[in-house]
């Protein structure tokens, strides 16, 4: 899994609060399993508490494209400031070779403010065996 830290958030600040998500692009081959693991800390390089956070990642064409292609987010162990995303490999054989965008958001857990951590372009390539 590809490790990807978030610096910028300041000590005891609030998610979603004074930033523009980090630039992260994905290199995707049609089919394939691709784990992703963000390591989220503040600006002193100590990591977030994530308890009680939710998350979500999309790969859409475009930004007002109603089809989704999700990832599975999960917060494993909240207090070491790790997320996994994971797009499994039955959700990308049905992505088409192309250009797409892509971006990963938590959501405090009191539900209202939500903060994109990540976002990016996403090229995807077709696959030859099936």
């Amino acid at each position: 899994m590809a490790d990807v830290v978030f610096s910028g958030q300041t000590p005891g600040g609030t998610l979603g609060m004074g930033y523009l998500p980090g630039n992260y692009d994905l290199v995707l081959y049609r089919g394939d399993f691709l784990p992703i693991r963000v390591v989220l800390k503040d600006s002193a390089s100590v990591v977030l508490n994530l308890t009680g956070y939710t998350g979500k990642a999309t790969i859409r064409a475009t930004y007002a494209d109603t089809l989704a292609y999700n990832f599975t987010v999960t917060i494993p162990a909240p207090t070491t400031g790790a997320v996994e995303l994971v797009l499994p490999s039955a959700v990308s054989a049905t992505i088409s070779a192309g250009p797409y965008i892509w971006d990963f958001q938590l959501t405090e857990p009191n539900g209202t403010n939500v903060r994109t951590f990540i976002a990016g372009d996403v090229q995807v390539y077709d696959e030859v065996t099936r």
